[in-house]
C-alpha cells in the first residue's frame, strides 16, 4: 500500500511547550508508544509531524522486530523508574507490545502512574494485545490488565471477510464530538479483523464493530477514567496489519493525535480546525523545500541569495509565532501568523526565481554561443566540402617519374 506519509514528518518543526499535568487543557501530549513504533507501518508519522504531540518510541513487538533489537530499545528508552516515566510522559501506548517483554516492575509502573499520577494508557488491538493471538501474551492477569476498561479474552481474535463496520454508540464525548464522522464512508468505516474483548461494568463504549455477516457488535472504543487517569481501549488494530482502508481516511491523522490528546485528559480540538492548520503547516514546509532546493542548485552558479534568505528568515519567526499559539491552542491566532508566513515565503520564491534567471543568463548566454559557434563551424566545413569543392579538377592522367 503506498504510504503518502513520508513527507509528513518534515512538515512541522515546532516549540514544545510542556505544562504541568493537570494544570491546563492546551500544550504538548508526551506520549510513549511502546510496541511497534514503525515509521512506515503505523500511525507514527503523524504523531512525529504534530505539534500537540511529542513521541517517544520503544520497540516491544516480536512479531516485526528481533529479540536483540528489542531488549536493545527496552533497555536505552524505556523509563528507569516510576518517577521517570511520570515526570516524561502523559500517555502510554501499548500497541501490540509483548507483555513478555516487559520486566514486571516496568508494567507496574504503568498501572501505577495512571492510578495514582493521572497518566494515560491506550492499547489498541494487534496480535499481541489485550488477549492477543499467540499464546502467553494476555495482557488481562496483569497490573495493566486491571486498568483496562475492557476484559481480554486469550488469543480472542475475529477474522471476517465480509469486515466490521464502525458505529459510533456515544455522540456527547469531547473526542467524538471533535471528528467529522460523516466523512467516513464505506469502505474505509470497516475492518476486517479485530481482538475480542468484553466491555467492563462501569466503563463506557463509545464506539461498536459490527459485524457484517451476523450483525455481532463487539466493543470497538472503550474508556473509563481509573484513579487519577484514563485508560482507552480500541478493540481494532490502528495500523495497516487490521485497520485495512481506515488509515486511508481523509482525518485519520485527525483521529488519532485526537484519541492521545483525550487519551491524556487534554481538551480535544475540533479536528476540522485542526486538519486546515496541518494543511498551512504542511504547504509552508513545501514551498519551504522547493525554495531551499532552489538556491542550492544556483548558489553552484554565484547567486547571491541574501534577498531570498531575509524573506525566508522572517517567514520562520511567524512560523514559529505560530507554532507556539498553535500549543497553546490559539488556533486563530495561528492561522493568521500561517497565512502571513505564506505569503512571505510566496515572496521569497518569487525572488529565488528572479535570481535563479539572473545567476543562469550567462550559462543560457555561453551555450547559446556554443551552440551557435558549432552551427557556424558545421556549415563552413559543409560549404567548404561539398559546394567549394566543384573549383578542383579531376586529374586525366598521372605518370610516375625517375622510373628508367
Amino acid at each position: 500500500m503506498a504510504w503518502p506519509l513520508c513527507s509528513l514528518v518534515l512538515f512541522f518543526s515546532a516549540v514544545m511547550i510542556v505544562p504541568v499535568r493537570g494544570e491546563s487543557g492546551t500544550g504538548v501530549s508526551r506520549v510513549l508508544y511502546i510496541g511497534e513504533p514503525f515509521q512506515k507501518a503505523t500511525p507514527l508519522p503523524y504523531l512525529m509531524a504534530e505539534p500537540l504531540i511529542d513521541v517517544t518510541k520503544v520497540e516491544a513487538s516480536t512479531w516485526l522486530g528481533s529479540t536483540t533489537a528489542i531488549m536493545r530499545s527496552m533497555r536505552i528508552y524505556m523509563p528507569r523508574s516510576y518517577e521517570d516515566m511520570v515526570q516524561k510522559c502523559d500517555v502510554v501506548v501499548l500497541s501490540d507490545a509483548n507483555v513478555q517483554c516487559f520486566r514486571v516492575q516496568e508494567v507496574q509502573w504503568i498501572a501505577d502512574g495512571v492510578e495514582k499520577s493521572g497518566l494515560g494508557l491506550f492499547m489498541p488491538g494487534g496480535l499481541e494485545s489485550f488477549g492477543g493471538q499467540k499464546v502467553g501474551v494476555d495482557w488481562g492477569p496483569t497490573r495493566v490488565g486491571d486498568i483496562l476498561p475492557v476484559d481480554t479474552v486469550v488469543q480472542g481474535y475475529d477474522i471476517d471477510p465480509l469486515g466490521f463496520a464502525l458505529q459510533i454508540e456515544i455522540w456527547n464525548n469531547s473526542f467524538i464530538r471533535s471528528i467529522p464522522w460523516d466523512s467516513l464512508r464505506p469502505p474505509q468505516n470497516s475492518f476486517g479483523e479485530m481482538n475480542v474483548v468484553t466491555q467492563r461494568s462501569g466503563s463506557t463504549r463509545l464506539a461498536s464493530a459490527v459485524r457484517a455477516r451476523d450483525g455481532f457488535r463487539h466493543p470497538f472504543l472503550v474508556d473509563w477514567d481509573v484513579g487519577k487517569g484514563r485508560s482507552v481501549a480500541m478493540s481494532a488494530d490502528w495500523t495497516p496489519a487490521g485497520a485495512g482502508q481506515f488509515i486511508g481516511w481523509n482525518y485519520y491523522g485527525d483521529y488519532v493525535v485526537g484519541l492521545m490528546i483525550y487519551t491524556a485528559q487534554r481538551d480535544v480540538p475540533d479536528s476540522r480546525l485542526l486538519h486546515h492548520m496541518r494543511t498551512a503547516f504542511s504547504d509552508f514546509s513545501v514551498r519551504k523545500r522547493l525554495i531551499i532546493s532552489m538556491m542550492e542548485f544556483v548558489d553552484k552558479f554565484g547567486a547571491n541569495p541574501r534577498p531570498v534568505e531575509e524573506r525566508m528568515g522572517k517567514a520562520d519567526d511567524i512560523r514559529r509565532q505560530a507554532s507556539v499559539h498553535y500549543v497553546e491552542y490559539e488556533f486563530e491566532l495561528a492561522g493568521d501568523e500561517m497565512a502571513e508566513a505564506t505569503d512571505l515565503l510566496d515572496q521569497a520564491l518569487a525572488t529565488a526565481l528572479k535570481v535563479k534567471d539572473a545567476a543562469l543568463l550567462w550559462v543560457y548566454l555561453t551555450e547559446w554561443c556554443a551552440v551557435s559557434g558549432t552551427f557556424v563551424m558545421s556549415g563552413l566545413v559543409l560549404y567548404s566540402l561539398m559546394i567549394r569543392r566543384r573549383i578542383y579538377r579531376e586529374a586525366r592522367t598521372t605518370k610516375l617519374l625517375g622510373i628508367g
